[in-house]
């Protein structure tokens, strides 16, 4: 629930964020009336933006979480396969996991 509740607060600012740039432009740089004349609705580019936007991270996200897992286990058995091999790995695998139960 809380990468879900991140992922969408983090695109809400980027969309915010796109259309704050937008009004300076528009505003300060007198560039309004240009896009105006062009016909270019700001606000649909910024609707725009938002559906291919969270349309890449939704594909993006599944490749992401699946290539972690792969390559995730191939590093950690190729580090950490024999704890005993290592001196002082123990401690710090140890150290790693309770770090990770925290969260």
């Amino acid at each position: 629930m809380k990468r879900i509740m991140l992922f969408v607060v983090t695109n809400l600012a980027i969309m915010m964020l796109l259309m704050v740039v937008f009004m300076v432009l528009s505003r300060v740089f007198g560039l309004g009336a240009m896009f105006d004349e062009a016909g270019i609705n700001l606000t649909a580019v910024v609707v725009v933006s938002l559906v291919f936007g969270m349309g890449g991270a939704f594909i993006s996200l599944p490749m992401v979480i699946a290539l972690s897992t792969i390559f995730g286990h191939t590093v950690d058995k190729a580090l950490f396969g024999n704890r005993n091999r290592v001196p002082g790995i123990g401690y710090f695998v140890i150290s790693i996991e309770r770090l990770q139960n925290r969260l």
